[in-house]
């Protein structure tokens, strides 16, 4: 026996439509931030890691894309491979970073040879760690970075 058209009409309308509907979430990052280096499991793994934290993460694996991502769009924070092999150096990098994204911060991975920028410009947003430093490290230093830059509300 099927249920009568009253019946389904009454429990329809002890239902709340709101648990009926699909409510979309709108997701607003905490920063945007680039990662700039030629091996495929540092960028994933800090992509993956930076994401889970809430941030937007673009990538490029070369000095070609990054360039072009740098003249592109905006980002709060880049992390950059000092030693990138092929094309631009890293130094000439944080030359166009200076030029295009005259707000961001810069997180260098070297090898402790990588010199800081000469621009004065940079200095003030500049920070050096180690390319054997864990994932986590430079995670939590990328966090430290922007936590310090985060307006007061």
């Amino acid at each position: 026996m099927y249920p009568s058209v009253a019946s389904i009409a009454r429990i329809a309308s002890q239902l709340s439509w709101s648990t009926m509907s699909y409510e979309r979430e709108i997701w607003i990052p905490k920063a945007r931030i680039l990662v700039i280096d030629d091996e495929i499991a540092v960028r994933h793994t800090l992509q993956s890691l930076l994401e889970h934290e809430g941030y937007a993460v673009a990538t490029a694996a070369n000095s070609t894309e990054a360039l072009a991502q740098i003249m592109r769009d905006d980002f709060e924070l880049l992390i950059i491979d000092m030693r990138l092999r092929g094309g631009t150096s890293g130094a000439e990098i944080l030359r166009h970073i200076a030029t295009y994204q005259p707000g961001a911060s810069i997180v260098a991975l070297g090898d402790g040879q990588a010199a800081a920028p000469s621009a004065g410009e940079l200095a003030p947003r500049y920070n050096a760690i180690s390319r054997t430093a864990t994932p986590q490290r430079i995670v939590s230093r990328v966090i430290a970075e922007l936590n310090q830059r985060a307006p007061v509300r």
